[in-house]
């Protein structure tokens, strides 16, 4: 589920050749489709909290300070990528290696943590003052 959300598909290994990848979030048998925008929400949050609690008042390095919940945010995902698999009998499923580390890894927290970071900055109400 944490990898559909951000829309990376679960491979099939030793199940039938035309079975495609599947996305459980979303469709017929799927889960509620809100649950994309809790990743955007929470990361965004996290670069929010992250710029506040350095106390960051330029937008450009509150992007950057927001992006900072990168290295957490990917280690997870990248372990997670190779220890979440479903095993029944011969046939297993996980999630898609290079998807899971692109998009759930690296792209994700970078956006959404940037534009975190860049909005509580912007809405500081310390502003830097140059000498």
């Amino acid at each position: 589920m944490f990898y559909n959300i951000h829309f990376v598909n679960v491979r099939y290994v030793n199940v039938s050749p035309f079975s495609p990848p599947r996305n459980f979030v979303g469709g017929e048998d799927g889960f509620t489709v809100l649950l994309y925008v809790l990743p955007p929400l929470l990361l965004f949050g996290a670069g929010l909290a992250v710029c506040r609690y350095r106390d960051v008042a330029d937008a450009a390095e509150g992007a950057v300070t927001g992006a900072l919940v990168l290295p957490g945010y990917l280690v997870l995902s990248v372990g997670g990528a190779f220890l979440f698999e479903v095993t029944v009998g011969d046939a297993s499923g996980a999630p898609a290696l290079m998807p899971a580390i692109v998009l759930a890894g690296l792209l994700y927290p970078v956006v959404f943590g940037a534009a975190g970071g860049a909005v509580a900055a912007a809405t500081t109400d310390k502003r830097s003052v140059l000498s």
